[in-house]
């Protein structure tokens, strides 16, 4: 976390004296020109910080990500364009009376330069302007809408955001400086200063790069002199270079992973890899951060808090209605924020996602308040992010319906409510137990139960006549704790269908009128007791047309 004061001692400080600068109250104001990287129309707004509470957080930030860089040149040594150059030293020399249309023309062609990944919705490029100090800077924060007074300016340049900066400070002998750094190295920086072939060579890991393609997968191969030279004298057994390829004499059945580097740390366990890579791809503490900042918020306890699809909405009491919200801004993965008791989900919300999960749509969802998992629970279309219990039963129902060959059935389709009811059951304890619950509520309300029945039984699924649900509790319990001893050989989970004509495969419905929630639980027990059965859960699913009859289906589990 960042200081409210600069450190007594900093060797950066005295390295870099003209920071001191920025924190003097007799300085002109620091000079802040920002936008989005992804932007329709390149505008660029600007701030300026005179307090001396403001000045000295811009201080601490500039301090922490300044010590990261490992890299100082001479100015006159880089390659830069001369519009570049020009408007560099025009506001570096001519400070505070600069000329605006230079750092607007400066910070457009930093960002305009960007691609793909650098380009996303929440991605700002800062330029910032003080006393003998400029810095350009990419920093990863679009949790809340910039203030007049730039209140969020110091997280914005906290070493955590910052993807990349170059800082240029003049000496006292008129001599200006460069530093820059990036998380993860990229040709950006050798394109837009314009290294040489040789200082880009070491700025990249002084190795040489092979890139190219296996099945679709770019891949690069990185190569000190000595092996590359072998591999272009086709000194290198077995593998040889020819008119644009790489051939392998013999075929490779895999290659040894011996590490992987993120930028300068090393993994050698590729599970570590994957769990931080993932993280941060999804961008996941950012989506925590937000999450509990609002649960541990007053909002949360005066006002209604509802979840929607790219927006938190806090609602308060009162007639004057008060709403706050706070936008989500993220698209590879979706957070779910709703948490019962405490953040409600909006109907339309809850809607779509059962009707995308229906359709077979890819969800991607993770909520904030459990523990991230980069192996996701995956219930066909939908893949969930978050740590979860799975029992074997659940493991086996998944199994089918993963490997369901169209997905599409109404026994797909009841297959996935009831993985989501087991799940639930199990993870009763985790906060996305709350959303999972109204999720397949809702996706029941949506299934259409049709006359024929497509799917066929296997070791896991069975067709029972309405017959079964016929006579008083005891009745019933025994008719289906005889059928399903003989079937718990098979498999140790098993999915009834009641309700279905077993010759036609066709739904013969059951009167619902007598089986309410109070009889599903005394049946579930009395089957449960004459069974093996560690769990039994019945669920009722109406006939749309003919809301009084209905399908009855019991997971049952060994």
């Amino acid at each position: 976390m960042l200081q409210s004061t600069l450190p007594q001692q900093s060797t950066l400080l005295d390295y870099v004296p003209e920071l001191r600068e920025i924190i003097n109250s007799n300085s002109p104001p620091i000079i802040v020109f920002y936008r989005r990287v992804k932007s329709n129309t390149g505008e660029v707004s600007q701030r300026e910080i005179s307090s001396e509470e403001k000045r000295m957080a811009i201080a601490n930030v500039l301090n922490e990500i300044l010590s990261s860089s490992h890299v100082s040149k001479d100015f006159d040594d880089l390659r830069l364009t001369q519009n570049r150059k020009f408007w560099i030293t025009s506001l570096l020399y001519s400070y505070p009376e600069i000329d605006v249309q230079h750092a607007q023309f400066l910070l457009n062609e930093f960002t305009d330069e960007m691609r793909s990944r650098m380009r996303e919705e929440e991605k700002y490029g800062i330029l910032l302007l003080a006393k003998d100090v400029l810095l350009l800077c990419h920093s990863k924060f679009g949790e809340f809408t910039i203030t007049p007074n730039w209140e969020i300016l110091p997280r914005m340049l906290d070493s955590d955001n910052v993807i990349r900066f170059i800082a240029f400070i003049k000496k006292q002998d008129g001599r200006i400086k460069v530093k820059y750094h990036e998380k993860y190295k990229t040709t950006f920086f050798v394109d837009w200063l314009r290294l040489p072939k040789k200082e880009a060579y070491s700025y990249l890991g002084g190795k040489y790069r092979i890139e190219g393609e296996i099945n679709g997968i770019k891949m690069a191969l990185e190569l000190p002199h000595d092996e590359l030279y072998k591999l272009l004298k086709g000194h290198i057994e077995g593998i040889k270079l020819r008119d644009g390829w790489i051939i392998f004499e013999r075929p490779l059945e895999g290659i040894a992973i011996e590490t992987i580097r993120a930028g300068k740390k090393p993994y050698k366990d590729l599970e570590e890899f994957i769990q931080d890579f993932t993280i941060e791809y999804f961008d996941i503490k950012r989506i925590q951060e937000k999450y509990w900042a609002i649960l541990n918020s007053l909002d949360s306890i005066i006002a209604r808090v509802i979840d929607d699809k790219e927006k938190i909405r806090a609602i308060f009491p009162g007639n004057t209605k008060a709403e706050r919200t706070i936008p989500k801004e993220f698209d590879v993965i979706l957070p779910i924020f709703a948490t019962e008791n405490k953040i409600e989900i909006k109907e339309s919300f809850l809607r779509e996602l059962a009707v995308k999960l229906l359709n077979g749509e890819k969800l991607r969802i993770f909520h904030p308040g459990d523990m991230f998992s980069a192996d996701p629970v995956v219930i066909r279309s939908l893949e969930i992010y978050n740590n979860l219990i799975l029992s074997e039963a659940s493991k086996s129902i998944l199994e089918i319906i993963n490997q369901a060959e169209s997905g599409g059935s109404l026994v797909d389709k009841l297959l996935i409510y009831s993985a989501l009811k087991i799940i639930v059951a199990g993870n009763s304890d985790k906060k996305i137990a709350f959303f999972l619950e109204r999720l397949s509520s809702k996706m029941l309300s949506f299934i259409r139960v049709p006359t024929l029945l497509l799917r066929k039984e296997d070791i896991v699924v069975e067709f029972k006549a309405r017959e079964f649900f016929e006579g008083d509790n005891n009745e019933i319990a025994t008719k289906v704790a005889d059928d399903l001893n003989t079937k718990f050989t098979e498999s140790p989970v098993k999915v009834y269908f009641f309700g279905v004509d077993e010759k036609a495969k066709r739904i013969d419905g059951i009167n619902m009128g007598r089986l309410g929630s109070e009889r599903m639980g005394t049946l579930e027990e009395k089957i449960k007791q004459k069974t093996n059965a560690k769990r039994i859960h019945l669920y009722p699913a109406p006939l749309p047309d003919e809301p009084r009859k209905g399908i009855i289906i019991m997971v049952a589990i060994k």
